[in-house]
């Protein structure tokens, strides 16, 4: 488990973010009571096993569940930061299905949260993978 972060940090409020990070559960972020944005744009640390020049960089299965795990401690926060009918973009610069379809369908099956249609000419690239946890028309 990890711990929470108090030495060699300058500011208070960011020790308590990071606690926050680690005790995602019952999350308190010190200026921000509970479902207070309209909007999040959730981009948390990831692998970027999506960056050039980086497709060669090598990583265990270990270290890509330990940022899955990471991410949901976000995503936990994020989700209680989110006012009821608000939207949250969930975001990363990875290929790895556990960072990204993976954690889709934990949110879609944590949370009440569902997914939102998006303008045809807004898409890009291909859709999720499959046997990763979401629906076929999820993976859309």
């Amino acid at each position: 488990m990890l711990e929470p972060i108090e030495e060699n940090c300058a500011a208070p409020s960011l020790v308590h973010l990071l606690n926050a990070g680690v005790f995602a559960k019952t999350a308190k972020i010190p200026g921000f009571p509970r479902e207070v944005f309209d909007f999040i744009l959730l981009d948390p640390p990831c692998s970027a096993l999506g960056l050039r020049p980086r497709l060669s960089h090598t990583v265990s299965m270990e270290e890509l569940y330990g940022y899955r795990n990471y991410q949901r401690q976000f995503i936990q926060v994020a989700v209680q930061l989110l006012r009821v009918g608000g939207v949250m973009v969930y975001s990363t610069c990875t290929y790895d299905p556990l960072e990204n379809e993976e954690n889709v369908a934990f949110i879609l099956h944590n949370y009440p949260m569902e997914l939102l249609d998006q303008e045809e000419s807004l898409r890009f690239g291909k859709e999720g993978l499959a046997n990763c946890g979401l629906s076929e028309e999820e993976r859309k």
